[in-house]
C-alpha cells in the first residue's frame, strides 16, 4: 500500500509552531517570518477530498517538506 503525504489540515496546523520553530534554528532565520511563510504554503495547498463532499480538509505534508 503506498504512503499517503496528505494529513488533515488541522492536525498540521498543531504542529506548526513546532515544525517553524525547528526549520528557523536550523536555517538560522526569525521563527515567526517561518511560521508566515510555512502557514501560507499551507493554505495554498490544502484541499477538500470530493470538493468539500467528503472529509476533513487535508494538506499534502509531503509537499511542504520537499
Amino acid at each position: 500500500m503506498p504512503l499517503s503525504g496528505n494529513a488533515r489540515a488541522r492536525c498540521a496546523e498543531l504542529q506548526l509552531d513546532r515544525v517553524a520553530s525547528k526549520w528557523a534554528a536550523d536555517t538560522k532565520q526569525d521563527a515567526a517570518h517561518e511560521r508566515a511563510e510555512i502557514e501560507t504554503f499551507l493554505q495554498r495547498h490544502a484541499f477538500a477530498p470530493f470538493h468539500g463532499l467528503a472529509g476533513e480538509e487535508v494538506a499534502n505534508v509531503l509537499q511542504v517538506n520537499l
